[in-house]
């Protein structure tokens, strides 16, 4: 890929869910109404791409108020295709691999994919 990109964004987690303390703070059933809409809920968190992976860990607040959103790691060469789709401030990032569809939303989503594509055209 050239470098590295290190930037915050969400990532889609079709498990996650609001732990004990998580629910102190947000109503459990607007949280189970926002998961079920958007497929889901969004953690935030950091997204880390080089020339063999795309990574993501959750930050600590999410790690705090959540469960079932363990690290994410991606090697590239497992992925078929990266898709940019809408979003609400930011676009969406699309990543179909093996293992299914990672989403994640970030400022700059557009070059990130295009980065994404430019590494898989490269791959062997």
């Amino acid at each position: 890929m050239g470098g590295q990109i290190s930037k915050p964004c969400n990532a889609l987690y079709a498990g996650a869910s609001l732990n004990a303390q998580g629910a102190a703070f947000a109503t459990a059933p607007a949280v189970d109404r926002m998961r079920r809409r958007m497929g889901g809920l969004w953690v935030g968190g950091r997204l880390h791409i080089d020339n063999a992976a795309i990574g993501f860990e959750a930050n600590g607040l999410n790690r705090m108020l959540q469960e079932n959103i363990a690290p994410v790691r991606i090697p590239l060469s497992s992925i078929d295709a990266v898709e940019l789709e809408g979003g609400w401030v930011t676009k969406i990032v699309a990543v179909s691999h093996q293992g299914g569809v990672f989403r994640f939303r970030c400022f700059g989503a557009r070059a990130v994919a295009e980065a994404l594509r430019a590494a898989l055209a490269s791959k062997p």
